[in-house]
């Protein structure tokens, strides 16, 4: 069988997917590298965010080839989409990586996620409200079943979050107040019809590990219930820690580190202004949606 691999290029992060089968992939990674540092401010992608993607991606398409991918997809979110110098990073990523990126909308990114979501075995019965909180952007879908419904992308990530807000460490009161305050403005425009909210990518599975105390497990991950108490408490614990001190906490990837208390904040926001008592968690993403979509297995 061919092994193929799936790319998502995001405002915080690269990741990629390499499987025959989605439910026993060869290769499941993910390298934080920051794209959109520095973005709202300039409107472009910096030199140095462009260089240190290129090197994770260029990274992990090697190792999706020896993985044996011999087929590829990728596709960049929010930084790409937003970025007047996108282009020349989509010609650099094709000539170092043998790679074509696809930007693609919001709304697309929204669709393929609930893909994903959907193929998981934690899937929810009845009416759902699935989201990814991005290093740019947080995607919502509704969906029942297969049928989706209405989709969003709010200009709400947790980089660019805490570049706007996040200014000492650890972070003063008044700071994390203007951030929550931002993240709860933000939301205006999501409905609020009652559904079973699922939370996926990876700052929500990082608040799922720090619960645990355990390093990335998808098995423990897929389907975990995670209350709004318990995103209130990472969020103070998180406020309450320097950057160093945060990346050595059981269950953090270290690289999450800096932008974990914003997403969090985000999270918060999300649960207060949709009144949820807590949500689910879904251990697959943009990444698996684009296998999906691509390659088809819809449970891999």
């Amino acid at each position: 069988m061919t092994v193929r691999a799936a790319f998502d290029i995001g405002s915080n992060s690269v990741k990629v997917v390499a499987a025959e089968r989605l439910d026993a992939p060869r290769l499941d990674a993910v390298t934080v590298c920051g794209l959109g540092e520095g973005l709202p401010a300039t409107g472009r992608l910096s030199e140095p965010a462009m260089e240190r993607t290129l090197d994770a991606l260029a990274d992990l398409v090697r190792r999706a080839r020896a993985a044996g991918a011999s087929d590829f997809a990728a596709v960049g979110t929010q930084s790409l989409r937003r970025a007047s110098n996108a282009a020349e990073f989509l010609r650099r990523a094709e000539a170092r990586c043998g790679l074509a990126v696809e930007i693609i909308p919001g709304e697309e990114e929204a669709r393929l996620s609930f893909l994903a979501a959907r193929s998981g075995a934690g899937a929810p019965d009845g009416p759902c409200l699935l989201f990814d909180v991005g290093g740019g952007s947080t995607e919502f879908i509704r969906g029942e079943g297969d049928a989706l419904g209405a989709r969003l992308s709010l200009e709400l990530g947790c980089l660019h979050l805490r570049e706007a807000h996040e200014r000492s460490d650890p972070i003063r009161p008044d700071e994390l107040a203007a951030m929550q305050r931002a993240a709860a403005d933000a939301l205006a425009p999501l409905g609020r019809e009652p559904a079973t909210l699922v939370g996926i990518g990876g700052t929500v599975t990082s608040l799922g590990t720090v619960a645990l105390g355990t390093d990335w497990d998808p098995a423990r991950l897929e389907g975990m219930a995670l209350s709004r108490a318990q995103v209130e408490a990472q969020l103070e614990r998180f406020a309450s820690l320097r950057v160093e001190a945060r990346a050595a906490l059981p269950g953090l990837l270290p690289a999450r580190a800096p932008v974990i208390l914003a997403g969090a904040a985000i999270v918060l926001a999300i649960l207060r202004h949709l009144d949820a008592p807590g949500l689910r968690l879904s251990a697959r993403a943009l990444r698996h949606g684009l296998w999906l979509d691509r390659w088809g297995g819809a449970r891999g």
